[in-house]
């Protein structure tokens, strides 16, 4: 492992990357937690309410919208340490995703996809017009919505992107019969990375925003040691990929299942597993 500068812009773990990775974490009820892309100890957030979920740092990092699952439950957005946070929609959803200006959110709700205005405009269905179950958004940078189909009775899923209106509809990763999902744009919204693969074999790749060019990340587990990576969450420089991994991990004849959030550089190399100091890792991470 390459040694790092703390105050370095150059190194591995350079200016704007050691912003701290949000994530998900099971620990006295659902809690949300914060860890150095470097490996320090993660830090739960100080938040008033309970059962907090699904955690999403706005695109300059300075605020954090998140659900909660408590009384009263829906979609709240605060500073980036959740304080100060107001409720902004009252359904349930288990993926937020910011636009470029920090201005809307977009929510998946029940297979559509849901413009929510901060300034306490009405929320807009996008997805009205199309004949797809859509979930898990990603917001580009360059004002593109993509998303994934995989629904309550779907055995597989493919990968689309469209225009915010829900206009321009494109198929960038084909449903082929093997599961392609959690769609998340590089910052530049140059790539995708999703995760691709199906429970105890599943990988994060990159693709071009035209389909084109994909790219393994995350090697495919060897036979009898399967994971399962989901989750992608780019880096702001977009050298970086975060994302959560199930699996299995044995000290002698005891082997225990178990969620971790794990780093990786954008070529597929320098991985790194950030929570293996905690009983129960995370999932979910937002950076």
């Amino acid at each position: 492992m390459v040694a790092c500068d703390p105050d370095s812009t150059t190194g591995p773990f350079g200016q704007p990357d050691v912003r701290p990775i949000v994530f998900l974490r099971l620990e006295n009820g659902w809690s949300l937690f914060t860890v150095s892309p470097r490996g320090s100890a993660s830090t739960r957030l100080n938040l008033s309410m309970t059962e907090t979920l699904f955690p999403a740092l706005s695109p300059d990092g300075s605020k954090l919208a998140f659900v909660v699952e408590s009384s009263p439950g829906g979609v709240y957005v605060g500073a980036a340490d959740g304080s100060a946070a107001r409720l902004v929609y009252p359904g349930w959803t288990d993926r937020i995703t910011w636009s470029p200006d920090a201005t809307r959110l977009a929510l998946a709700i029940n297979g559509d996809i849901i413009v929510v205005p901060l300034d306490g405009s009405t929320p807009q269905s996008i997805t009205d017009s199309i004949d797809l179950y859509a979930g898990y958004p990603s917001w580009s940078s360059r004002g593109r919505i993509a998303f994934d189909t995989r629904g309550p009775f779907s055995a597989s899923s493919g990968i689309y992107t469209m225009a915010v209106d829900g206009s321009d509809l494109r198929l960038t990763v084909p449903d082929d019969g093997t599961d392609a999902r959690d769609p998340a744009w590089s910052p530049d919204g140059s790539r995708l990375a999703f995760a691709f693969g199906g429970y105890g074999a599943s990988s994060i790749y990159t693709v071009a925003a035209d389909g084109s060019d994909r790219r393994r990340v995350t090697p495919e587990p060897e036979w009898g040691f399967g994971w399962t990576d989901l989750a992608p969450a780019w880096a702001p420089s977009g050298d970086w990929i975060a994302f959560s991994r199930e699996h299995i991990l044995c000290s002698g004849a005891q082997c225990q299942s178990r969620y971790d959030i794990m780093v990786v550089r954008s070529d597929g190399s320098d991985a790194r597993n950030l929570t293996a100091d905690a009983a129960w890792g995370g999932v979910r991470p937002s950076w």
